[in-house]
């Protein structure tokens, strides 16, 4: 059983979350309610509960500022903030302060359960719950609509550091996240797996550097922006790619030479339209800025400036052959700040300018 803390300045919230939790007294408990940041946390003084779900725009102390508070008093307690689209901007910060998820109202009820079931945790970690919470596995009212067996199976391999099990369930779960890329409730079980995954990574004692490069932050940028499906299942494809490189430099600081380069040429393959450093790769692979400079460059024969110009002109010649955006909304796919900086360098890697390029293939 799951002690529960509902906490919004509005008490229509309260009672509908109430009311849907209660449909599962099996599992969970609604123990004290708060119409404030501050009661919220004289109430978590009190009732200790395992789970407290967070409005965001509360009085006297908002629900990111409660959130960071509690998990400072107890770092097991489970912290959901629920908010809306507009302030997608605080997921962000709620990934930094070590929150736990991220509800959108208006949420429904299949919202909310598939959010908490996603809060599963591989058997490793310290966390001690009862095996009917652990998945809710024996629950009949389990919403099957997501994989939530996958998402298990990714973050208990993840904590065995078993990347061919991660590898697995990544490819799995982003193929069946594919097929319900259609379903309203997409978006929110890709923003809640950045947060499991991220969380994961976080208990495991990852370094602060190789987080940055799995940029977690940018991946809920993305799948908060208002996208296609296209869109969104990319951003989720992308981070899961990340997400494998990052274990494969994690685990395999004994690689052989070929495979550090691949393992360098594969994540600036998948990033050549974001600004890449060569302190990114030196810390994906674990090795020194000179040695990965050396490295990269005997094993693709260029530069790591040289070789990102080659992969984005040659995103650069494909649109400007088979799409009609125009040379300036090319330039920013591509991953250039600005148009003049386009123009040379795509100039000097195909001895074309772009309008000129254009205009001979059309």
């Amino acid at each position: 059983m799951m002690n529960v803390l509902l906490a919004d300045d509005e008490r229509l919230e309260r009672i509908f979350l109430r009311r849907i939790l209660d449909q599962y007294s099996g599992s969970y408990r609604v123990v004290a309610e708060a119409a404030n940041g501050r009661q919220a946390l004289d109430q978590a003084v009190l009732q200790k509960p395992d789970i407290a779900i967070l409005d965001i725009n509360m009085p006297e102390v908002n629900g990111l500022e409660a959130g960071r508070r509690l998990k400072s008093m107890n770092p097991d307690i489970i912290v959901v903030l629920n908010s809306a689209y507009a302030e997608f901007q605080f997921a962000q910060k709620a990934l930094e302060y070590r929150l736990d998820a991220y509800l959108v109202k208006p949420s429904t009820e299949r919202d909310i359960m598939a959010t908490l079931e996603s809060l599963t945790r591989p058997c490793t970690e310290t966390r001690n719950r009862s095996p009917e919470v652990r998945g809710l596995a024996g629950e009949t009212r389990r919403d099957a609509a997501f994989p939530h067996a996958t998402l298990e199976a990714l973050l208990q391999g993840m904590a065995r550091k078993d990347l061919g099990a991660v590898t697995a369930a990544a490819r799995r779960l982003e193929s069946e996240l594919a097929e319900r890329s259609d379903d309203p409730v997409f978006r929110l079980f890709a923003i809640n797996l950045v947060f499991s995954v991220d969380r994961t990574l976080q208990t495991g004692g990852v370094p602060g550097e190789l987080l940055r490069l799995l940029d977690s932050g940018a991946a809920l940028q993305t799948l908060g922006d208002t996208g296609t499906d296209g869109d969104m299942r990319g951003a989720v494809s992308e981070y899961l790619s990340r997400l494998i490189l990052l274990l494969e430099g994690l685990l395999h600081t004994g690689r052989t030479r070929d495979q550090i380069l691949h393992s360098m040429t594969a994540y600036v393959d998948a990033n050549f339209h974001k600004d890449i450093h060569l302190e990114d790769l030196a810390n994906l692979v674990f090795l020194s800025q000179g040695y990965a400079s050396r490295l990269f460059h005997s094993g693709t024969g260029m530069t790591l400036a040289r070789y990102v110009h080659q992969k984005r002109a040659a995103l650069a010649r494909d649109l400007l052959s088979n799409s009609d955006l125009t040379i300036k909304e090319i330039s920013h796919q591509c991953g250039y700040r600005s148009i003049s900086h386009f123009y040379r360098t795509f100039e000097s890697v195909t001895g074309h300018n772009p309008g000129s390029y254009r205009r001979e293939e059309l």
